[in-house]
This record gives C-alpha cells, sequence and structure tokens, in this order.
C-alpha cells in the first residue's frame, strides 16, 4: 500500500502537466478541410489551411496505413505508424507545421479538417 501511494505522488506531477490534446469539442471552431494523399514521398499539411495562431486538426486516415513524424521525416519504415480508419488530433503549430506523413505499403488518403480557437 506504501509503495502504490508513494508511486502516486512521484506520478502526480506528470499527470497533471502531461495535458492531452482538447479535440474540437473544447471552444474550436473548423476553418477549413482538405483531403491528402499519401503516397511514397512524404508530405505535410497545405501551409494555407494552418491556423496563424494556435489552432489544431482532426485528421483521419483512410484506405492503408502511415507513418507520421512532427519533427523530421518519415520513412516506410520510420515514423509513428497510424493504421487505417484511425482518427488522431494534431494541436499547436509546431505540430501542424512540422506534420509530414508516408504510405507504409500502400497509398492512403487523410481527411483534415481544421480548427481555430473561439
Amino acid at each position: 500500500m506504501r509503495s502504490w501511494i508513494v508511486l502516486t505522488l512521484l506520478l502526480l506531477p506528470v499527470l497533471c502537466f502531461a495535458a492531452p490534446c482538447p479535440g474540437p469539442a473544447s471552444s474550436y471552431d473548423p476553418s477549413a478541410f482538405e483531403s491528402i494523399s499519401v503516397s511514397s514521398t512524404a508530405i505535410g499539411l497545405t501551409t494555407a489551411n494552418i491556423p496563424t495562431s494556435g489552432g489544431m486538426a482532426m485528421v483521419s486516415v483512410e484506405s492503408n496505413s502511415i507513418r507520421i513524424r512532427e519533427s523530421g521525416t518519415p520513412t516506410a519504415a520510420i515514423g509513428h505508424t497510424i493504421p487505417a480508419d484511425t482518427t488522431f488530433y494534431l494541436c499547436g503549430q509546431g505540430s501542424l507545421k512540422g506534420f509530414k506523413a508516408i504510405r507504409v505499403t500502400s497509398d492512403a488518403t487523410l481527411r483534415v479538417t481544421y480548427y481555430v480557437s473561439r
């Protein structure tokens, strides 16, 4: 019991400061939408659609798995694997501007909705 209490006290600061991306229900309004074809060359988001301050994007992966990075360029073997039929969020300028995706084996499609803070 005592070790559980100590572990909880050690992890509490980490849990309090590691806030997840809020998702679109938290004071955001949609501002743009695009479809992106992901093939054998890494591709990022369209700069003109990225909100100028703050903001976030909801990204849905269709057809096939992709690999992503928010700093650097992914390859078919390096990066975070996102399976088809998955939706994830990107928050903040660094993530939105640094995001790149590449297919793992076959081409995929991203459906991206951009949001701005209210």
